[in-house]
């Protein structure tokens, strides 16, 4: 959002996952932003502390479709599970 154009972005968080797709107004390319609860899942901390289940899986996967221009939200799809991603992916090369 403040300058860079790319369109996968990744951080890791300990207890929280999040995702949004966002457009650059200045050239109109779809901007993924993906944080994955990947660490500490295994820990009681959390729950000791009260804090909300805020992870959706410790894992995330992106697939991207060069066949769709860059400014089309669906160019990069994000899973929350691999063997979803894997049957996707492999859909999509049998179109081809």
């Amino acid at each position: 959002m403040l300058g860079s154009r790319d369109h996968i972005y990744v951080a890791g968080h300990k207890h929280e996952s999040a995702y949004s797709v966002l457009k650059d107004p200045q050239n109109g390319i779809a901007m993924h932003a993906i944080k994955v609860a990947s660490y500490k899942v295994y820990d009681r901390y959390a729950k000791e502390k009260g804090f909300r289940d805020n992870a959706l899986s410790p894992c995330v996967v992106t697939v991207i479709n060069p066949d769709l221009p860059e400014t089309h939200p669906d160019m990069v799809k994000v899973f929350w599970e691999p063997e979803v991603a894997a049957e996707y992916l492999t859909w999509l090369r049998g179109r081809r």
